[in-house]
């Protein structure tokens, strides 16, 4: 960008009427997107700067004595597109436009040397953006390398991937088949084990010794049923094999229904069993056997976690457009940090059955499944040491 000797052609007696200024080193002599004076540089040194896209700087060229300074944006009468800062301090020329007129018509080097000047700035110019070019050029190869090989890495992953899905479904399929094969195999002769149990029991051909081993063998053979019931259930459920066959619903008499059929337990244990569920409650979208499974799996926690001479109450309450049914009770209450591991499959929490009663670990994991097929969703409410509200909602029948 340097074409010496544009002041040497001046004449000097036009130079004394030239006006001329003085910037210090780091002064901001042209500013970005303003009008600009032309320039000629006396003497000292600047830099000029572009902006590029993302508002960085771009070193454009040095410029030194005789070189002309803003001359392009005072030509064509636009504003500057580019800002020009001193490295040392700086005297400048500032031609007027007559005095511009008088140089070109006067002296005709004058013009020939700035054409020069600016045709030299315009390749400088040209030759960097043609650098940022081929620099954008090989960096889009470079990129287009990176891309091309990370999608042939995802693609071979995606291709394991679905060898691997297709294998675990393989196991999925031959691990659910083993256990409905053995849950069915064991449910017969465990029933029959219950069955002539009882009646040896019934019968009374037998010492109260052999009595009593029959009742412990009766009861662990049903704690067994149970757990492969509940197997089954959990089975069915995780591979989308079970099937809800809803239809509207009154749970006040489906509810009264369940309440009879757990009554017998909860006597033996001395506690009360109440239901509060209004008369003009909506019907309910809900599979018949499997909301008595919900029911009946809630009432047994219930009866397992409360002591003799408590209460457990099953209510229902309209909210929104759901149901809302809980079993409260008022036993041990859970630990906070355990109600995480609820509805879980196979998990334990600290507190203890009041008398030892067992569990297969499935039966909330079984409601919280069932309840989700109903498009509900299930929670406890709990305190330790006061008590269980466990709450689940069904969907209403639309009218």
């Amino acid at each position: 960008m340097k074409t010496t000797g544009l002041i040497n052609i001046i004449p000097s007696e036009l130079q004394e009427r030239i006006q001329t200024v003085r910037y210090e080193a780091g002064e901001q002599l042209i500013h970005r997107g303003k009008a600009t004076p032309f320039y000629i540089i006396k003497s000292g040194h600047c830099k000029v700067y572009v902006l590029n896209s993302e508002g960085g700087e771009v070193l454009l060229g040095h410029l030194g004595p005789g070189d002309a300074v803003g001359e392009m944006s005072n030509l064509t009468q636009r504003k500057s597109n580019a800002y020009v800062v001193s490295v040392t301090q700086i005297d400048l020329f500032v031609l007027s436009e007559d005095q511009l007129d008088e140089l070109f018509e006067e002296v005709p080097t004058f013009g020939r040397k700035l054409l020069k000047q600016l045709c030299l700035n315009l390749e400088r110019t040209n030759a960097k953006l043609t650098s940022k070019v081929d620099e954008l050029i090989e960096l889009n190869a470079n990129l287009e390398t990176i891309v091309g090989d990370q999608v042939a890495d995802l693609k071979e992953h995606q291709t394991i991937l679905e060898e691997q899905n297709g294998e675990m479904k393989k196991i999925v399929a031959s691990r659910d088949e083993f256990m409905n094969m053995v849950v069915h195999d064991l449910r017969s002769p465990i029933n029959n084990v219950i069955g002539f149990s009882e009646l040896l029991v019934e019968t009374g051909s037998t010492t109260p010794e052999s009595r009593k081993m029959l009742e412990i063998i009766s009861k662990n053979s049903s704690n067994m049923l149970a757990l492969i019931n509940d197997l089954l259930d959990y089975s069915k459920i995780e591979s989308g094999k079970l099937e809800l066959e809803c239809a509207p619903l009154s749970l006040l008499g489906h509810v009264d229904h369940i309440i009879s059929s757990n009554q017998i337990l909860y006597d033996g244990k001395g506690i009360f069993l109440n239901s509060n569920i209004p008369e003009n409650l909506p019907v309910v979208q809900a599979d018949e056997r499997r909301l008595a499974e919900i029911l009946n799996n809630l009432l047994s926690n219930a009866l397992k976690f409360s002591s003799r001479g408590s209460s457990v109450e099953l209510s229902a309450e309209l909210n929104g457009e759901m149901v809302e049914i809980c079993v409260r009770d008022e036993g041990q209450g859970i630990a906070e940090a355990e109600i995480p591991k609820l509805f879980a499959t196979f998990q334990q929490i600290s507190t203890q059955a009041t008398e030892g009663e067992k569990g297969t670990g499935l039966g909330l994991a079984i409601v919280r499944k069932l309840v989700e097929l109903h498009g509900g969703k299930v929670w406890v409410n709990s305190t330790l040491g006061k008590g269980s509200n466990f709450c689940f909602t069904l969907p209403c029948v639309s009218k």
